[in-house]
């Protein structure tokens, strides 16, 4: 995964491999992709003299949240595992409803699509 962090007008500023505490301050509600998802995209636009390749530009964070699926966006908030195992192995019920809930409150943000 590779976390993309927006301005507030939307343009991709920062890409980093994991989640960061300061950028989140700075740059709130990161987007989460898989490492090979492109976040280039040729923009008509932009003239170019022949021979040239095609104008890119970076997407926005319109252009690339609806491009997401719900898996990916699911994928992206749901708590590491390790927490429910953590409260199985420990025998802590109420750790283990708080995965459950955890995870059900990312299904409601995201449902499937019909």
């Amino acid at each position: 995964m590779k976390y993309l962090y927006f301005k507030q007008d939307g343009t991709l500023w920062i890409k980093a491999k994991s989640p960061a505490a300061d950028l989140v301050a700075e740059y709130p509600n990161p987007i989460a992709v898989e490492d090979d998802y492109d976040t280039m995209i040729d923009d008509a636009s932009i003239v170019v003299d022949d021979g040239m390749p095609s104008a890119r530009r970076e997407k926005t964070r319109s252009e690339i949240e609806s491009e997401l699926s719900y898996a990916t966006k699911r994928k992206a908030e749901y708590p590491p595992v390790t927490d429910y195992i953590d409260g199985v192995v420990k025998g802590d019920q109420s750790q283990i409803d708080a995965y459950v809930a955890a995870c059900q409150a990312v299904k409601a943000k995201y449902p499937k699509p019909v």
